[in-house]
């Protein structure tokens, strides 16, 4: 499949063509998304569970920062955007997530962290790819997030996050765009308490991932 750059539209980034999502419309692997406002845990916690089970871990903002470092026209165009505390248009970040699924067509699972931010992203993927198996959402009140937001930004510079203002803004957006992008897949939602100790996010989190394993075997 060739790759094009010169599809555009308002916002000035490139398009690629459309990626073939035929393998994973037909694979028996599992979905799960992990979602929850900036310092909630969600890197955390996917990295974890995909240790734990064998999952591809996926993260649509690493993604885009390998893009930033490379130095690429989308990649400027992906900083400045994401310098604004806005969004990366959900058709790109799809597109994102779906060539990273891509790489490993037969993967035991895919643990993508971070996805879907809003309800254009989730139905963009449910339509392209298929509804997945299981949402993790990672619950936490806005002043607690606040907090970790600014004692990680303290602690270590990032483009995101590095200013107070910019840290609001990306807490803000979550909650206006949080009820848009888990209604697609609220059937197969469950909530986890953030501000919980780690280790019992992550025990919480294995036992509803343990539930959904064993279903799937007795369905197979």
């Amino acid at each position: 499949m060739g790759i094009c750059f010169g599809k555009r539209k308002d916002d000035g980034i490139p398009r690629k063509d459309p990626v073939d999502t035929t393998a994973l419309k037909q694979s028996e692997s599992l979905i799960i998304f992990v979602i929850g406002g900036p310092g909630a845990g969600k890197f955390t916690l996917g990295r974890r569970l995909a240790a734990r089970y064998g999952f591809q871990f996926i993260s649509p903002s690493d993604i885009l920062r390998s893009e930033v470092d490379s130095g690429s026209e989308r990649g400027r165009r992906f900083e400045e955007i994401m310098r604004q505390g806005r969004h990366v248009p959900a058709d790109v970040i799809v597109q994102l997530v779906e060539e990273k699924m891509m790489t490993q067509p037969n993967a035991v699972g895919y643990l993508v962290v971070d996805f879907p931010r809003d309800r254009r992203q989730a139905i963009a993927f449910n339509k392209e790819v298929r509804q997945p198996d299981l949402v993790l959402k990672l619950d936490a009140r806005q002043l607690i997030l606040v907090r970790r937001m600014r004692d990680r930004a303290a602690a270590a510079a990032r483009f995101d996050d590095d200013t107070p203002e910019i840290v609001c803004k990306r807490i803000k957006k979550y909650f206006e765009t949080d009820a848009g992008a888990v209604k697609p897949n609220k059937k197969v939602m469950t909530i986890l308490d953030a501000e919980e100790e780690e280790n019992k996010v992550f025990e919480a989190a294995c036992a509803v991932v343990d539930r959904l394993i064993d279903a799937e075997h007795r369905e197979a």
